[in-house]
């Protein structure tokens, strides 16, 4: 069994920022969520699982990222 102390938290990262980039964007089979809908389902566990530090991290620099798609 794996568990997050095992997973580099460089890896951590970046799988947080690719789920949250695929699910606002564009893809052939979806169109993207918005900033609000993505952060929910990420939060919600819709997702995955990730570290919950990661995640407050993410609550905290949710704005900055959300000024970037504007």
């Amino acid at each position: 069994m794996l568990f997050i102390l095992d997973i580099p938290i460089s890896a951590q990262v970046v799988s947080v920022a690719d789920v949250y980039d695929a699910l606002t964007s564009d893809r052939v089979y979806k169109r993207a969520f918005s900033h609000e809908k993505a952060m929910q389902m990420i939060l919600d566990g819709e997702c995955g699982q990730f570290n919950p530090v990661l995640l407050q991290c993410l609550v905290n620099i949710q704005n900055r990222i959300k000024a970037g798609l504007d």
